[in-house]
């Protein structure tokens, strides 16, 4: 029999996984994907459209929504990119979810677009693109580091459901196992060190929250990560990341230049209240110089705005807060370590990466799915 939000998440498995494919690497033209933009757009209004299907919204939430999407639309006008339109409707949308639908609808995605790009990949329809890195492999995703993000996902959301499911059977062990040889050739060859570091975090968070347990520690923890990290990132915009030999040149050498370009990126364009357009280079050659911000809370404030950045940063707040209260504390080994990437990564703020954005339903329930 099929279950009565299974349209609404066929809908959503969809739209992550259409949101993950990079029209870059096809080497054949193709309609659909060159216009991947207006794909996701159209997915995106019919998942929102679901959910006052699949969920009653009170007046006030109503009301909510339309502020979050004038706040969205007003981001969106002045930064040029749907980027923060996107992951509000998303956010929404999400509301109609169980948290562990949105954990497996993301979980599904990453699946499917795993076996699609790298069948493609061999087929020949896809490329391998590196950004000009020897020994890197993108396997037909965009570049590497989306193939390392796509894979350190797929498991934070396997390890998730191992360790919150207390029976899980000889069968599901014993694929969990089996699956990791192909996924951790995938991480290792794209040579995402974020991916990979951040992976290992993942595991530390987990642990040590079994080991500590004093909840006013915890809460300390927890609350300084989620806010702390971002702090440090504008604590870090220094020029002495440029001083030969000082702390920050040695630091920005071993994160791999991401704090001189978040330092390039502020001084050129500083912050501003609602975000502005900003441009980067992907090309790098003799007369074109790598512009890109991997820090996603220094692309929140440089190109979004304040305004983003704060409802980015709140919102993690709030679902850190919710879960605690509705006993889903399970997902904030999710929440904490997804902060600390967003100091290297933009899949911070992406919702095709970041599986808290599909949880809202702790926020706008007086009493959460599970």
């Amino acid at each position: 029999m099929i279950s009565k939000h299974f349209f609404l998440n066929l809908i959503n498995v969809i739209l992550l996984s259409f949101s993950v494919i990079s029209t870059d690497s096809f080497k054949f033209e193709n309609s659909i994907l060159n216009n991947s933009n207006y794909v996701v757009l159209g997915l995106l209004m019919l998942f929102f459209a679901l959910s006052f299907v699949y969920e009653k919204s009170s007046i006030n939430d109503f009301l909510f929504m339309v502020v979050l999407i004038i706040l969205s639309l007003t981001i969106s006008f002045n930064s040029k990119s749907t980027k923060m339109l996107f992951l509000v409707i998303y956010i929404l949308s999400a509301r109609s979810l169980t948290v562990n639908q949105a954990l497996f609808d993301l979980f599904l995605s990453k699946i499917f677009v795993i076996l699609i790009t790298f069948g493609l990949f061999l087929s020949g329809h896809l490329m391998d693109l590196n950004n000009n890195e020897v020994g890197r492999h993108s396997f037909g995703f965009g570049q590497p580091n989306i193939l390392g993000a796509t894979v350190f996902v797929f498991e934070i959301i396997l390890i998730t459901h191992l360790t919150v499911n207390k029976k899980n059977s000889f069968l599901e062990l014993l694929l969990s196992t089996l699956i990791q040889i192909p996924m951790l050739f995938f991480l290792i060859e794209s040579g995402s060190s974020s991916s990979i570091i951040c992976l290992g975090l993942f595991l530390i968070v987990l642990i040590s929250r079994k080991i500590i347990s004093k909840e006013r520690v915890l809460t300390f923890l927890e609350n300084m990560i989620i806010v702390g990290v971002p702090t440090i990132s504008l604590f870090l915009l220094n020029n002495e990341v440029d001083v030969n030999g000082s702390l920050l040149f040695n630091a920005n050498t071993l994160l791999t230049n991401r704090l001189h370009l978040s330092f390039v990126f502020f001084k050129e364009y500083g912050f501003k209240i609602w975000g502005q357009e900003i441009n980067y280079n992907f090309n790098l050659s003799q007369v074109n110089t790598y512009a890109f911000l991997d820090n996603a809370y220094i692309e929140l404030l440089v190109h979004y705005g304040v305004v983003a950045f704060l409802l980015v940063i709140g919102y993690h707040l709030i679902i850190r807060s919710k879960a605690l209260k509705y006993n889903f504390d399970y997902i904030i080994p999710l929440i904490l370590t997804l902060s600390i990437y967003g100091f290297v990564e933009q899949g911070y703020d992406q919702f095709w990466i970041n599986p808290i954005f599909g949880m809202s339903s702790l926020i706008f329930l007086k009493k959460a799915k599970i």
